[in-house]
């Protein structure tokens, strides 16, 4: 998954991760989705970690130069989630979005060789190779 408005979290003492949902205490395997009735009585439990300070986000340009909170945030999601984070962003510009260590980088996910017309006879189908994580 991509985790985009890091830097918008910078500056708290403690962020928040909500890990699950409770209904009448007890717990739900997966989020009420559907209809809204589905909510009633439903309280979200959050996992509070520690906040960072805001930085010179100019200077960011690895994941591994990210204020070590924020990275330990996007670990710790990753966790929950159980799937790696692949990008992080803190910012609107493409600069502003890093690779997270250990993961390919994005034009080894989504480059694909293009035919010239797409899924005609003279030009086949391209099929993307497994990415492997």
């Amino acid at each position: 998954f991509c985790m985009g408005h890091l830097d918008v979290l910078a500056g708290f003492d403690a962020v928040n991760i909500c890990t699950h949902y409770t209904r009448n205490g007890e717990p739900l395997p997966h989020f009420p989705a559907g209809d809204v009735s589905l909510l009633d009585g439903c309280e979200p439990v959050f996992e509070t970690l520690p906040g960072w300070a805001d930085c010179d986000w100019e200077k960011v340009t690895s994941f591994e130069k990210l204020p070590a909170n924020a990275q330990a945030y996007v670990r710790r999601v990753e966790q929950i989630a159980g799937i790696p984070a692949v990008m992080v962003s803190f910012g609107a510009r493409r600069d502003q979005t890093v690779v997270v260590s250990g993961q390919p980088a994005p034009s080894a996910l989504f480059h694909l060789p293009r035919p010239a017309v797409f899924g005609t006879s003279a030009s086949p189908v391209v099929t993307p190779a497994p990415v492997v994580l």
